[in-house]
């Protein structure tokens, strides 16, 4: 009888643990404000969700390598509600760097994210499940958020992944909204 109390209070303090690290906890922090400008350095992706960081690893090291610039920001912007279409994930994806001022080579392309009004979400990123968390947190956030103020979305959400800030940003363009 004792053992299994043990053993109950085990599992309770190692699911709440697990529950932690993932960010079952935290809470996503939205702000409304003026997002941008960012320069992009990217490829097309098509496939999914987890596939992303592949791509990202290998735009972070042709910048790296060819062109001697440091890639800590990576991105993905995607271009339709991936919750709808599972595994048909479709979009960009690569890091955040400077506008390296010549034609890049192969796949890679530059554009810049011009500002604009933005609902921005901040979520943590503690370990490899945060990425779920925060989609979970964000998405249905955004969609509240534009509810309750009669805004519409503006264009596809960016999520930025800071590994130097430990922070995942989601930037939602909105338009439509009351002003500030």
């Amino acid at each position: 009888m004792k053992t299994t109390g043990y053993i109950a209070a085990l599992v309770a303090c190692v699911t709440c643990m697990l529950s932690f690290q993932a960010g079952l906890f935290d809470r996503v922090r939205l702000e409304r404000t003026t997002a941008g400008p960012f320069d992009q350095i990217y490829r097309e992706y098509g496939g999914p969700y987890q596939g992303l960081r592949y791509v990202m690893t290998d735009v972070s090291r042709y910048l790296e390598d060819s062109l001697g610039m440091e890639a800590d920001r990576g991105f993905g912007v995607y271009f339709h509600d991936s919750a709808a279409t599972p595994g048909k994930l479709t979009g960009i994806a690569g890091c955040l760097a400077r506008d390296p001022g010549r034609p890049l080579g192969g796949p890679y392309r530059f554009r810049r994210m011009e500002a604009a009004d933005a609902l921005v979400g901040t979520f943590p990123l503690r370990t490899f499940m945060s990425y779920m968390s925060g989609f979970w947190k964000f998405y249905p956030a955004l969609r509240r958020y534009l509810e309750k103020n009669g805004c519409a979305a503006a264009g596809p959400v960016m999520e930025v992944y800071d590994l130097r800030q430990r922070t995942i940003m989601y930037v939602a363009p909105i338009a439509g909204c009351p002003p500030r």
